[in-house]
């Protein structure tokens, strides 16, 4: 191994982030079924405003 470059690391952001989605669409989809659709609407809202001050507070 000595002598040889390492290769980079491959990138799985897009992976990530569908991932990412399919989980918060299934925990959004249960939760509507099992407590009610505009609790998990309500949800919904609190996500937006927060990833928007994240983004905010990125800048």
């Amino acid at each position: 191994m000595r002598g040889r470059q390492a290769s980079s690391a491959p990138d799985y952001t897009n992976a990530c982030l569908i991932m990412g989605y399919i989980n918060l669409l299934w925990v959004l989809i249960a939760l509507s079924v099992v407590v009610s659709f505009p609790t998990a609407l309500v949800l919904c809202a609190l996500v937006h405003v927060a990833i928007s001050r994240l983004a905010l507070q990125k800048r």
